[in-house]
C-alpha cells in the first residue's frame, strides 16, 4: 500500500513539473477589456450636478471613467451666476471647469440666454431697448470671457420658439425684439472667437413647425455672417419615439452644414397621463432599443464632420429631473449600476 501511495505521489509530482515547464499551459488568457463610453466614435458625456460633483464619489468616478464631454446642469445658468445685480457667484462654475479641465474633458457651456433662468432683478429691469442690449452684452462678455480658452462650446440661446414656430414671448424678446438672438450670438463670438456657438431647443427630434422656424433662424444668421456653429437637439424623449421622425429631423438640420449635438438625452418610460409605477425587464429592454436606435441613426445619418456628440441629461435615475414621476430615464439605476440602456449604446459604439 505504501509503495502504491509512493508511486502515485511521484506521478503527480512529475506531471506537475512537466506542466509547469510548458509555456503554452502557463499563458494567462487576456482579460476582456471593459467598454466605456469614451470609446464611442464621437464625444459622449453627461450633465454635471454641482452638489453631486462635490459630495458623491460614485458620481465623480463615472464622470472620470466614462465621459468625454461634460455640461453643467445648473451652475452656468444666469440665475445661478448673477442672482443679484453686479454680484456674480462663480464657485459652482469654477469648480466644474476645474474638475473637467483636470480630467481632460471637453466642456460645453450651458446656457447663456434662457428665459427660465433669468433672475428676478433682470425681469424687473426698467431700461430702454439699448439698455437691455447693453445688459446682455455685459453679461455674455463677462461669462464667456472668464472661461475663454477653457470652454469649447456654448449654448448661446435656449428655447426661443414655441411649438407653432412663433417666437416665445420671453423678456428678451419683449424688450429687444427677435434680434435679441442675433445680439446674443454676436456678443458670444466677440467674447471668445474660438468658441463653438449653438442654438438649443426641445421638440426638435421630429420635423415640425418649430424645427422649420429654427432652420429659418439659422439661415438668417448665416446670411448675416453671424457665427452659429451648431444646433442642440435636446431629445428629452420617450420609448415610443418614431424612428422616421428622427431621421427626417437629422436630415433637415444637416443641410445647414452645422454641428449636430444631441444635447439633453434621456428616455422616460411613461407620460404624465400614463405614468409607469414599476420598472420592469420589458420596459428596460424597450428603453435599451430606443437608446440604441437614437445613437445608431445619429452615427449613420449625420456626416462624421458634423457629429458633435451625445450628452445624457444626468447619470443616475436617483438624481434625474424626472424623479417626481419617476421615469427611470438614464443609463444607470439609483445604485449607479449599468442598465440595459447602457449596453444599447455599447452595441452601437463597440468595435466588432
Amino acid at each position: 500500500m505504501k509503495k502504491i501511495l509512493f508511486f502515485f505521489l511521484l506521478s503527480i509530482t512529475i506531471l506537475t513539473s512537466c506542466r509547469s515547464d510548458s509555456s503554452e499551459d502557463t499563458v494567462i488568457p487576456p482579460t476582456v477589456k471593459e467598454f466605456t463610453l469614451k470609446e464611442a466614435p464621437f464625444p459622449v458625456g453627461f450633465t454635471v450636478n454641482s452638489t453631486l460633483l462635490n459630495q458623491d464619489s460614485k458620481f465623480r468616478k463615472i464622470l472620470i471613467e466614462e465621459a468625454s464631454t461634460l455640461t453643467p446642469e445648473y451652475g452656468m445658468k444666469m440665475r445661478t451666476l448673477l442672482p443679484s445685480k453686479d454680484k456674480y457667484y462663480w464657485k459652482e462654475a469654477d469648480d466644474f471647469v476645474e474638475f473637467a479641465t483636470n480630467h481632460n474633458k471637453r466642456i460645453h457651456g450651458h446656457t447663456l440666454i434662457w428665459h427660465t433662468s433669468t433672475p428676478d432683478w433682470v425681469n424687473n429691469f426698467t431700461g430702454d431697448r439699448n439698455a437691455w442690449i447693453e445688459l446682455m452684452k455685459n453679461y455674455i462678455h463677462t461669462v464667456v470671457g472668464r472661461y475663454k480658452g477653457k470652454i469649447t462650446s456654448w449654448d448661446v440661446v435656449n428655447e426661443a420658439f414655441l411649438e407653432d414656430g412663433s417666437y416665445r414671448p420671453t423678456i428678451w424678446h419683449q424688450k429687444i425684439g427677435p434680434e435679441y438672438i442675433e445680439f446674443a450670438f454676436r456678443f458670444a463670438h466677440e467674447a471668445d472667437p474660438n468658441a463653438l456657438l449653438f442654438y438649443n431647443d426641445f421638440g426638435t427630434d421630429y420635423l415640425y413647425k418649430k424645427s422649420i422656424a429654427i432652420g429659418k433662424m439659422i439661415e438668417l444668421l448665416q446670411s448675416k455672417k453671424i457665427a452659429i456653429h451648431g444646433i442642440g437637439l435636446q431629445m428629452h424623449t420617450r420609448i415610443k419615439l418614431n424612428e422616421d421622425y428622427l431621421t427626417k429631423a437629422f436630415t433637415y438640420f444637416t443641410k445647414y452644414n452645422i454641428l449636430i449635438h444631441i444635447s439633453e438625452l434621456d428616455i422616460r418610460l411613461g407620460t404624465n397621463a400614463n405614468p409607469v409605477h414599476e420598472f420592469s425587464e420589458e420596459l428596460a429592454m424597450e428603453q435599451k432599443k430606443q437608446y440604441k436606435m437614437i445613437a445608431k441613426i445619429f452615427k449613420d445619418l449625420v456626416p462624421e464632420k458634423l457629429q458633435y456628440g451625445i450628452t445624457i441629461w444626468g447619470v443616475s435615475d436617483a438624481h434625474s429631473w424626472l424623479t417626481q414621476l419617476p421615469e427611470w430615464p438614464l443609463l444607470y439605476d439609483k445604485d449607479y449600476q449599468k442598465k440595459p440602456a447602457y449596453y444599447g449604446l455599447q452595441e452601437v459604439f463597440e468595435k466588432k
